[in-house]
């Protein structure tokens, strides 16, 4: 998640065919890595993997959707940046009370009596 965000840090729109581009150029993402397909045979491990990055990193409010295909860095998101994490993972974003909500899920919605 960390090389998403900080593809990110120029507060510049992305897609994330632009951002799949820019990562697998940056990783040296063999031609293999780059086309392997999921089981779906719709989309490859490596898209699938940047969507749920994006997905987690979004759920955390660290980037924002800014129209249909275009998202970019939010201000929490540069902060993260510059508090320098060594990695970002999924215990790393429990921190923020957005993920952490989107997380629990259904279970953590109060329940009305009637």
């Amino acid at each position: 998640m960390q090389p998403l965000l900080f593809i990110l840090k120029n507060n510049e729109e992305y897609s994330l065919k632009q951002v799949e581009k820019i990562l697998s150029d940056q990783l040296s993402l063999t031609n293999e890595e780059k086309t392997r397909l999921l089981p779906s045979g719709k989309t490859t491990y490596f898209y699938n993997r940047l969507c749920w990055a994006k997905t987690s990193l979004q759920k955390a409010e660290l980037v924002q959707q800014t129209n249909l295909r275009l998202f970019k860095i939010t201000k929490k998101g540069s902060q993260v940046l510059k508090e320098n994490p060594t990695i970002i993972t999924i215990r790393y974003l429990k921190q923020f009370p957005p993920f952490k909500q989107f997380r629990l899920g259904k279970s953590a919605k109060p329940f009305n009596k009637k």
